[in-house]
């Protein structure tokens, strides 16, 4: 009977031992800073109140109710290795610092900002390749450089991106595999390597975008989607790079193209080019050699492109332009033979240096018309012109409605 009696105590005190350690191993802690730089104290208090052995390293899931961290108080939370959940929200911290986490905290899953959160420092969350859930407050106006690089789980940064974040920067979620959400109108720029090789990433594209750096989107998905850029855009080298999206349209404004932003796109079929000029060095574009595309341009340039040396293998197909009512800028010279006129009474700019030649006998009629020049200033106050736009033409038939 004794015997029974000291199994039953050594099976009690081992079950009690092993709930203790099983409590440890999930520790749950809510505390509230009371004085900035507290943070590990009101962790020790929480720990001593629960019979826990009093150690950073044990804490899986924090909530910070109230207070405002310090230094001393992101440098504790560094400590925290087993950390899976962080919440924040009950804090006034506007900033999450720079590198906060970055080769810290390796088994956070999620964290919750602070509700007031204006700015996230660059690879504060480098690399934590167990984040999925780290949702972004409405309050947020700047992202840093490879803020969320490497966390190729996050599937979750809420139902709406920040209205307040103009720039998303250079890597800003580069290899976040699962990630994808639709980019807001207000983003200005989409820097180098921002969505790099985020696999399943698609998005339709702001009025608002002006530039789209090196390799931004290469690897995404963009698969379901008509994509439509807009006037003004920059696009930099091997943007959309591995895409698969089946549709793109570049605006007028896309004259000139370098640095092969279309290559490995192997699912396009259908590409438009409003540029009034044949685009410039389309050699650089590295379209598939796919005979099946089909290219858009508009109607006056179709014989132009398909006698051209890279784009006569593809489809040709023309714009009627007079549905547009823009100014269309000449960069490049354009020559409008006897066969070819741009419809109805289009509004041009003729950039400098550049000349439109209508030959001829067909009236051409224009609403605007632009001349550019380069200005150079003179000892005696007066401005002489260079490198003026220049209309030639043979026709005597070619009328100015507007201004010019």
């Amino acid at each position: 009977m004794r015997k029974f009696r000291l199994l039953l105590t050594m099976f009690i005190v081992s079950v009690c031992a092993v709930q203790r350690a099983w409590a440890q191993d999930e520790q749950t802690i809510t505390v509230s800073i009371k004085e900035s730089g507290g943070l590990a104290t009101e962790i020790f208090a929480a720990q001593a109140a629960n019979s826990w052995t009093q150690t950073l390293t044990t804490v899986v899931h924090l909530t910070v109710s109230s207070g405002e961290l310090n230094d001393a108080d992101w440098t504790t939370l560094k400590s925290m290795t087993a950390l899976k959940t962080l919440n924040l929200s009950g804090t006034s911290n506007k900033v999450i610092p720079a590198s906060q986490f970055n080769n810290k905290c390796p088994n956070l899953e999620t964290i919750v900002f602070p509700s007031g959160l204006e700015e996230i420092g660059g690879s504060a969350f480098y690399d934590k390749s167990k984040l999925k859930t780290a949702v972004l407050p409405s309050t947020l106006k700047t992202l840093g450089s490879a803020a969320f690089q490497g966390c190729r789980v996050l599937d979750n940064i809420g139902e709406s991106f920040p209205s307040g974040v103009k720039v998303i920067p250079n890597g800003c979620f580069r290899y976040c595999e699962k990630l994808t959400f639709t980019i807001p109108e207000g983003v200005t720029g989409i820097g180098n390597d921002a969505f790099d090789r985020c696999y399943q990433f698609s998005s339709t594209l702001p009025l608002t975008l002006k530039s789209i750096g090196v390799r931004a989107f290469e690897g995404c998905s963009m698969q379901d989607l008509d994509l439509v850029l807009y006037d003004g855009i920059t696009i930099s080298e091997s943007a959309f790079n591995g895409c698969k999206m089946k549709s793109i349209s570049f605006p007028r404004t896309y004259t000139s193209v370098s640095n092969s932003p279309l290559s490995s796109c192997t699912n396009l079929t259908d590409v438009t080019f409003l540029s009034p000029t044949i685009l410039d060095r389309g050699s650089s574009l590295s379209l598939p050699n796919n005979s099946n595309i089909t290219i858009h341009v508009p109607d006056y340039l179709v014989n132009t492109y398909k006698a051209d040396t890279y784009f006569y293998k593809y489809n040709i197909v023309g714009i009627d332009i007079t549905q547009y009512d823009v100014v269309w800028p000449l960069d490049y010279s354009l020559d409008l033979n006897s066969y070819i006129r741009m419809a109805g009474e289009p509004k041009i700019r003729v950039g400098h240096n550049v000349n439109l030649t209508i030959n001829g006998t067909d009236a051409q009629k224009f609403k605007d018309v632009t001349l550019w020049g380069h200005s150079m200033y003179s000892s005696a106050d007066n401005y002489h012109y260079k490198n003026w736009a220049q209309v030639l033409s043979t026709c005597d038939n070619v009328t100015v409605t507007g201004d010019v």
